[in-house]
């Protein structure tokens, strides 16, 4: 005779609070400020300028 295995532990969290306590986390996480690398900060001010550039003379700039 063979035992079954019980995959459902009371480890295994499934109730909506939990859930919910998770997902908070996880926005909480996600929602932080985080340092940029330079090589991020550089392109995101070279956007910016181009962006500029493009508002002024109002013409579009290609990316290529």
């Amino acid at each position: 005779m063979s035992k079954r295995k019980d995959f459902y532990s009371v480890d295994h969290r499934s109730d909506k609070a939990s859930d919910r306590q998770d997902e908070n986390k996880i926005r909480e996480t996600l929602n932080q400020e985080f340092d940029l690398p330079d090589v991020v900060d550089r392109a995101k001010s070279d956007a910016f300028e181009r962006i500029r550039a493009q508002a002024e003379t109002g013409k579009k700039i290609r990316n290529y």
